[in-house]
C-alpha cells in the first residue's frame, strides 16, 4: 500500500553507490494520496503514537510540515490496511499499546507533542 500510494522515497543506485533521503515518488492516484495525506494530519492529533512521529519529525529532526506529515501517512497506511483487512474499527493507543478514547488522545498529544508555532515559523522560511 505504501508503495501503491508513492509514499516511499525514489531509488537512484549505481554500482555499490545509493543515494539516501530523495524524494518521494509519484506513484498512485492522486486522489487517495491527498486522502491519506489529509487524515494523517488529523490523525496526528488524537493518536498520541502518530503525534509522536510527527513532533519528533518537526522538532528532533527539523523536518518542515509536509514532510512530517508524510511520515505520518506512512506509518498510517499499514494501519488502515489492517483495520480494513480484519474489518474492524481503528483502536487509538497510548504509547505503551494501552487502548485510550479519542479525547484522551487528545489530552496526551497536546501535553506531550505539542509543535510550538516558533517551530512551525522556522521551518516554513
Amino acid at each position: 500500500m505504501v508503495g501503491y500510494l508513492g509514499y516511499y522515497p525514489k531509488e537512484n543506485s549505481s554500482g555499490l553507490s545509493s543515494k539516501k533521503g530523495l524524494r518521494l515518488t509519484k506513484a498512485g492516484p492522486n486522489i487517495a494520496k491527498r486522502s491519506s495525506y489529509l487524515i494523517a494530519d488529523t490523525a496526528r492529533f488524537i493518536d498520541p503514537q502518530l503525534g509522536k512521529i510527527y513532533y519528533e519529525q518537526m522538532v528532533v529532526d527539523g523536518n518542515p510540515h509536509t514532510k512530517a506529515v508524510c511520515r505520518v501517512v506512512r506509518a498510517l497506511i499499514p494501519r488502515i490496511f489492517r483495520v480494513m483487512k480484519e474489518d474492524r474499527e481503528y483502536v487509538i493507543c497510548d504509547l505503551e499499546g494501552n487502548p485510550i478514547s479519542k479525547e484522551e488522545g487528545r489530552k496526551v498529544v497536546k501535553e506531550q507533542f505539542f509543535v510550538p508555532e516558533e517551530v512551525h515559523r522556522k521551518l516554513s522560511n
